[in-house]
């Protein structure tokens, strides 16, 4: 059990790290990474020299886990365990807490400690896992929307986006030529009140209705820029 839940991760995930790396990591990330493992230390202590008796307090060690997992990865998860797992076991093998002898066969408790790990190990790699795809995901989707962005941007023809009150939430470079805004500008935040007659608002108005009930509509507006010229 300790093999396969405790020290395949810790291979798998540290096989590609490189000591220059250390390097590179922030002074705060060091602290938090000591804080962490001081507190695992102190968690070892507790179970094995504290006088509290109450069953389970072992399982005590489950939110350091969830910490290693969130903060530190599948290499703080792997590594954490490792801990976990040899402090487990020396309590095993010296009868401490929950983990010793069954009474009736005068053997160590095997099964308990297969359990333990089992428990919290599984469910600190698991999160790890949920947790480190959901990061990719998402930097995923940044860089499909940057991509997206530097197309619209490069885009000859304006593009702008307007929210329900025809307020514009984004336009291209070609958008804000067209509506007249300077180069180091932008038409996001301007509305189109801003650059049309009363009538024509009233007639952009009314197609936004027909758009937003799923109609196609098409039309042709007459906007005046800041410095008076018509389009």
């Amino acid at each position: 059990i300790l093999g396969v839940i405790a020290v395949t991760p810790l291979l798998l995930s540290w096989r590609s790290f490189q000591l220059p790396a250390l390097r590179q990591v922030k002074p705060e990330r060091l602290i938090e990474i000591a804080s962490l493992f001081l507190a695992l230390l102190a968690w070892a202590y507790y179970i094995f020299y504290s006088n509290a008796l109450f069953v389970g307090r072992s399982y005590i060690v489950m939110p350091l886990l969830v910490w290693a997992a969130l903060r530190f990865g599948p290499r703080g998860a792997s590594l954490s365990g490792l801990i976990v797992s040899i402090a487990t076991t020396w309590g095993l093998v010296w009868q401490i807490d929950s983990f010793a002898f069954v009474i009736a066969t005068i053997a160590p408790n095997t099964d308990l400690l297969g359990g333990f790990l089992t428990i919290n190990l599984v469910t600190c790699y698991f999160l790890t896992t949920s947790f480190e795809e959901g990061k990719q995901t998402a930097a995923e989707l940044r860089q499909s929307q940057e991509r997206y962005r530097r197309l619209i941007e490069a885009q000859g023809e304006g593009i702008g986006i307007v929210d329900l009150k025809e307020t514009f939430t984004f336009s291209n470079l070609a958008g804000n030529q067209i509506f007249g805004i300077g180069p180091h500008e932008t038409l996001a935040g301007h509305n189109l009140r801003e650059f049309t007659q009363p009538g024509q608002l009233d007639v952009l108005v009314h197609r936004t209705q027909q758009r937003r009930s799923r109609k196609k509509a098409s039309y042709e507006i007459e906007i005046t820029r800041p410095d008076g010229q018509k389009r």
